[in-house]
């Protein structure tokens, strides 16, 4: 229908606008994508009428209509707008053991909310404490997933979720089942729910959260190459022996050996010391000795949410303490790869 210059203006263009855009019609491609057969009838028959064309309404739309079929062959191949499919969405098909294990990374450090970036290569999770003391950040590349399906055009998404009422409700489903996750999207935008079904073919869904809400931390460039690949098991058990007697933990490094330990002041004199030494160290490169010191609380939380075998630390004397670790893919691609930082304590 033409627009009308009398009798209601610009609010009658308005409301025909949208009974148009209700109307039942196909996908035609044109100069600025993907572009409903309505739309290019309309504003053909627009240009007539500003022509001076004086034919009838049936008249203008048979043209109308022959225009945008000539126009049909001639496709381009650079588009300024698509047009979103309505089963667009994000699915993730994952093992629950595996899920839970990521889940745990996150929640160890007491963070409850989450805004999880995703494109056509994976997904990944960066999140800060509430305190700023200590990061985590993950990576999930679509090759450590069972199956991964963008179906989408935007160029990325981003959505906010509670992974302690995920890891609830995941937790009530069979161990080693097999999850699927989606998220529909509509307009290149998350559409406010979390769909979870598992292999047995029952479902459940939860509210996604506000993700404007929640910030997302730059991890800081720091350089540097000191590091030690240190057992895991050896250093959780220090850390659950040391928090009973200290709050901080003083690491003293250098080219032969990683030194945890306790100071302890006041009423307390019992001082805790575990050494690892290149027996215990599958890989070490030293090149300024020295130590830092870090919160007890924050590196025993770590070392729970470590879930393989081996980690690498990273140190340098009043610089934050880096532990990279992966998680195991069954699927057999890249494995999942997550990263703490933690600040130190300066003492003046």
């Amino acid at each position: 229908m033409p627009f009308k210059k009398e009798g209601g203006g610009k609010e009658l263009v308005e409301k025909e606008e949208k009974e148009n855009e209700t109307e039942t019609s196909g996908l035609m491609i044109y100069d600025e994508g993907f572009v409903p057969e309505w739309k290019i009838r309309r504003e053909a028959a627009n240009t007539d009428e500003a022509t001076g064309e004086k034919d009838s309404a049936s008249s203008d739309q048979e043209k109308a209509v022959a225009q945008s079929e000539e126009a049909l062959p001639v496709a381009v191949s650079k588009t300024t707008e698509r047009t979103e499919y309505n089963d667009a969405k994000i699915e993730v098909m994952i093992q629950e053991r595996i899920l839970k294990d990521v889940l745990n990374t996150i929640r160890v450090l007491g963070i409850s909310e989450v805004r999880i970036n995703a494109d056509k290569d994976g997904m990944g999770v960066r999140q800060i404490t509430p305190d700023h003391v200590a990061l985590v950040s993950l990576s999930i590349p679509r090759e450590s997933l069972i199956m991964y399906h963008y179906n989408t055009m935007a160029e990325s998404i981003e959505f906010a979720l509670d992974v302690d009422e995920l890891y609830k409700l995941i937790s009530s489903y069979p161990k080693n089942d097999t999850l699927t996750l989606s998220v529909p999207i509509f307009n290149q935008e998350a559409q406010g729910k979390l769909i979870v079904q598992s292999y047995n073919g029952t479902t459940a869904e939860m509210d996604l959260i506000e993700k404007d809400a929640i910030s997302i931390p730059r991890i800081p460039d720091i350089k540097v190459e000191d590091y030690a690949v240190m057992p895991t098991k050896k250093f959780r058990d220090t850390m659950k022996t040391i928090k009973h007697f200290s709050d901080v933990a003083h690491i003293k490094f250098d080219t032969e050996t990683v030194k945890i330990s306790t100071h302890t002041y006041g009423d307390s004199n019992i001082n805790t010391e575990t050494v690892f030494t290149r027996d215990d160290i599958k890989e070490m490169l030293v090149r300024e000795p020295g130590w830092v010191e870090y919160p007890v609380d924050y590196l025993s939380q770590m070392a729970n949410g470590i879930k393989s075998t081996e980690f690498r630390m990273t140190l340098k004397k009043d610089y934050p303490v880096r532990i990279d670790f992966e998680l195991i893919a069954e699927a057999g691609g890249d494995n999942i790869k997550v990263t703490y930082l933690l600040a130190p304590r300066i003492n003046n």
